[in-house]
């Protein structure tokens, strides 16, 4: 393993002093590309800060220094995740020139873990059973497991996906079955709801494939996991290799810019390279392309092939390339707005506004509660309800009893009272009787007339139970010695 600082001096340069680079790495707020194709024999390599303002006209690269003793990245696939709390980078494959020489060259199948930190990186080679190859796209899944399928081979065909666990450092090698689509080299892989979708490029013989042909690899399916759909164009669409792909921010549709329609080749001067559709979009529910319309255009010579792009706070950054022309001028980045219902090709790039951490709360006396006992369950809230009702009846009988007794002994006592007075008293309640006021004679009955307004009960002693009076009054007859 050895260590590659990252410098903090800004560095520039001009378009002509940069080429390809196949793959922008997003890590964190920081795009991480290297320059894959370098003619001066060294891998480079850059950083751009996307938590500040910058322009295209100055975006301010932080180059990353001391990368002579790095492995030569050229045509290599690069893939990125989080890891233990920081940032890994996967580098597979590529081209190592023989003497310095680019245009004579052997493949590999060398692989790399390259560990992001702060101020350095750090590379750790690892095994790779996969046949040396170049021009590969890689993918890491929500998983953890990186998908590497096809590129150029140079020893023989191959057409089995190479899948490797990031997480315990295992290949597992996934042989055709059920529907296989040819090799590619130079397409674009992009990843979606555990669906790889993989877009123009070109066939092992050269040829390039036709666009419209989608090629699907379903990471969820243990069997036949491949499928391809083709797709419908209004407008003429172009076939492409050397060009990028972005999930746009609405989740549905691929943007596709830039990139070449045909090989260069020296010998044949007359062949048009240029991609007059350069910006395009596939819709992946009704996998149909249309060609993006922008505020304003690009120029056709400043339409890049072999450039990296990501997509960031609303914005498609894309950033070196190669060109069909020479211009020092060129700008390093472009900056495609898509914010708006119509997108834009801006120069400003805006930084997201941070979210500003709440405030540390004070800490707060503890609280004392008062230990509750857990809820009872329904059959003891059912039983304690009907207990309840039970004990609230029993006191209202007991009331009743108790108010009737108290009634019938108040009854008792006053005919007691009335006894006591007159012993010789008879009672006949409820009869009316007429009494002569004028009679003196001591040997007349005396008659004592009293008005109540207490009903004298059923069965009461002494009671005469009487249909025919209903007056409510009582009488005591007294009768005289002399009673005829």
């Amino acid at each position: 393993m050895f260590v590659i600082s990252i410098s903090s001096v800004q560095s520039f340069y001009s378009s002509d002093e940069i080429s390809g680079a196949e793959t922008g790495i997003l890590i964190d707020n920081k795009v991480i590309i290297f320059d894959s194709y370098d003619f001066r024999n060294a891998t480079t390599a850059f950083s751009l800060d996307l938590s500040k303002n910058w322009t295209t006209f100055t975006p301010g690269f932080t180059a990353i220094d001391n990368l002579v003793s790095a492995p030569t990245f050229y045509f290599t696939a690069f893939s990125a995740q989080k890891k233990d709390n920081h940032s890994v980078i996967y580098a597979f494959g590529g081209r190592i020139p023989i003497n310095g020489n680019f245009s004579n060259f052997n493949y590999t199948n060398k692989f790399y873990k390259i560990d992001v930190n702060p101020s350095s990186f750090s590379f750790s080679p690892l095994d790779s059973p996969l046949q040396a190859r170049s021009s590969v796209q890689s993918v890491i899944d929500d998983q953890g497991k990186l998908y590497i399928w096809g590129g150029y081979t140079y020893i023989s065909e191959d057409k089995a996906m190479y899948i490797f666990d990031t997480f315990d450092s295992t290949w597992n090698q996934i042989l055709p079955s059920g529907y296989v689509p040819d090799q590619r080299k130079l397409y674009t892989s992009t990843f979606k709801d555990g669906k790889i979708y993989y877009i123009g490029g070109a066939y092992r013989t050269s040829e390039v494939a036709d666009i419209r042909q989608i090629l699907i690899y379903d990471t969820l399916k243990n069997a036949s996991p491949w499928s391809s759909m083709m797709a419908t164009n209004k407008t003429e669409i172009s076939n492409r290799i050397f060009h990028s792909a972005v999930l746009a921010p609405d989740n549905i549709s691929i943007i596709i810019f830039g990139g070449m329609k045909e090989f260069y080749n020296s010998r044949n001067s007359s062949l048009d390279y240029t991609l007059y559709d350069y910006l395009i979009t596939l819709n992946l529910e009704q996998f149909e392309f249309s060609e993006l319309k922008t505020l304003n255009k690009l120029s056709i010579d400043d339409i890049p092939a072999r450039h990296a792009a990501i997509i960031y706070n609303n914005f498609m950054i894309v950033a070196f390339g190669i060109y069909e022309t020479t211009n020092p001028t060129r700008k390093l980045v472009k900056l495609l707005d898509l914010s708006q219902k119509e997108y834009n090709w801006v120069d400003k790039y805006i930084a997201p506004t941070p979210t500003p951490s709440p405030p540390p709360s004070s800490p707060s006396p503890p609280r004392l509660t008062t230990p509750t006992s857990p809820t009872p369950p329904i059959k003891i809230i059912v039983i304690s309800t009907i207990g309840s009702l039970v004990f609230v009846v029993a006191i209202v009988i007991g009331f009743i009893f108790f108010y009737r007794k108290k009634h019938r002994n108040e009854q008792t006592a006053i005919n007691s009272n009335i006894l006591q007075t007159r012993p010789n008293t008879v009672l006949f309640p409820n009869i009316p009787v007429i009494v002569d006021q004028q009679n003196t004679n001591p040997n007349t009955p005396e008659i004592i007339c009293q008005q109540t307004t207490t009903q004298v009960p059923f069965g009461y002693p002494y009671a005469h139970n009487d249909p025919r009076t209903s007056y409510g009054h009582s009488l005591a007859f007294k009768p005289s010695s002399q009673f005829p």
